[in-house]
């Protein structure tokens, strides 16, 4: 694998103490298979422009490496699991990683590859993330139909924390916006750190590129109270759920139980047998 304004001075300083997407805890002897990474692909020239495409890579370029069903026929079902906003590397593999304990721990066996992006250009740069985000829809869109091509019979199922949701999100518009072929069999939004409104506003999307979409929300999430209210101004949907008409393949999930922001995906406190309920 290759390798490589007011509202926002006043949101800073909460969003670079309580970040959305870190305090993932790798599980000892868990192991994602495989990973789809576009680290690396932006560069940020000076404090305020937008993130641009470094020379050697592409709009829809990404590179991967062992992924099931893709880069080898091990599968015929694969879960990419994509992290939030301000996680490095290492803390990505530990995101999957902590997935895939989960789910084996409810006793379904299927392979986790990462999707490992540049969410970390600093730590209070929230805005810029966001962009890079959404940037990275068309990347995974890419993905999602070369393996259309690759495996026509894979089934990928979208696993996104956080800021993540917002690469599903764009991806799902992308295949749909340019036509491409492929599609995915479901997306589990997990705190999801995008607009309430998001449903309505991704709605042809959704309901085009995806078999079912479920999000997973709770009020007890506090970085979504505090933090993304201070920098959106509004209300994430992985706090309440949908606001608006939603779509007929969409499907809120409150799960308040969930204790944090960091543990929708793990083992002990997270949400993921639910998640996998609406799998079987």
């Amino acid at each position: 694998m290759q390798r490589r304004q007011f509202c926002k001075a006043a949101a800073t300083g909460i969003i670079g103490t309580v970040a959305f997407g870190t305090g993932t805890g790798t599980v000892a002897g868990a192991r994602q298979q495989g990973v789809i990474s576009t680290r690396d692909h932006f560069e940020y020239p000076y404090w305020g422009d937008e993130p641009q495409l470094t020379d050697e890579n592409t709009e829809t370029n990404y590179e991967t490496s062992d992924v099931p069903g893709y880069d080898t026929d091990s599968t015929d079902e694969l879960v990419v699991a994509v992290h939030g906003y301000n996680v490095g590397e290492d803390d990505a593999v530990g995101f999957s990683e902590d997935t895939t304990d989960a789910i084996a721990a409810d006793g379904y066996e299927v392979p986790v590859s990462g999707y490992s992006w540049d969410s970390d250009p600093w730590l209070t740069d929230w805005w810029r993330a966001n962009q890079v985000a959404e940037k990275n829809g068309p990347k995974l869109a890419n993905f999602i139909r070369n393996c259309n091509e690759v495996r026509p019979s894979l089934e990928i199922r979208l696993v996104g924390h956080s800021l993540g949701s917002r690469i599903i999100l764009e991806a799902l518009q992308t295949l749909e916006d340019r036509k491409w072929d492929g599609s995915v069999e479901s997306v589990a939004l997990l705190g999801a750190a995008v607009s309430d409104d998001a449903p309505e506003t991704y709605a042809d999307a959704i309901e085009n590129r995806a078999g079912r979409i479920d999000n997973f929300h709770s009020d007890q999430d506090d970085v979504l109270w505090f933090a993304y209210g201070a920098a959106e101004f509004g209300t994430a949907l992985g706090l309440y759920g949908a606001v608006g008409e939603t779509p007929t393949n969409y499907t809120d999930h409150e799960v308040n139980e969930v204790p944090n922001h960091f543990a929708y995906n793990t083992d002990a406190d997270g949400c993921i047998p639910a998640v996998i309920e609406t799998w079987q």
